[in-house]
């Protein structure tokens, strides 16, 4: 619970000597791998299952940079497609008042997510000419 809402936790990531390798393939992140009290991914079917009930989604995105500060964006709208549509992300509305201000954030790269499809090290569905991520 934060600020009145109940949030599911789907990416975790945290700066410690052992880290989880991020750098998996297509089955690893449709199921989910790592450890919910460490660093972990939900897995995409469970982010499909999660979002595709009608409801309405808000994503919230925190990372604390290395000064220690915590920043934060949302966007009012979010969903995860099915396996057989990639794991298409949808996601709207963000909101202006967030303070992460990155490439994520920015209204002219966030709003190329939209619609993005799931990419892996062994699945390029993305548009980026530069390779897989």
């Amino acid at each position: 619970m934060q600020e009145e809402n109940m949030w599911t936790v789907f990416l975790a990531r945290y700066r410690q000597i052992t880290q989880v390798s991020f750098s998996k393939g297509w089955e690893d992140y449709k199921t989910g791998f790592g450890d919910p009290h460490g660093e972990y991914w939900l897995g995409n079917n469970n982010l499909h299952a999660l979002t595709s009930g009608g409801r309405r989604y808000q994503l919230k995105v925190i990372a604390t940079n290395l000064r220690g500060e915590q920043l934060s964006a949302v966007w009012e709208t979010f969903s995860v497609a099915d396996e057989a549509n990639e794991y298409r992300v949808i996601m709207g509305g963000y909101t202006s008042t967030s303070t992460l201000n990155d490439a994520l954030t920015s209204e002219h790269d966030w709003a190329n997510l939209n619609g993005s499809s799931f990419t892996t090290v062994d699945s390029d569905h993305d548009t980026w000419s530069g390779g897989k991520f």
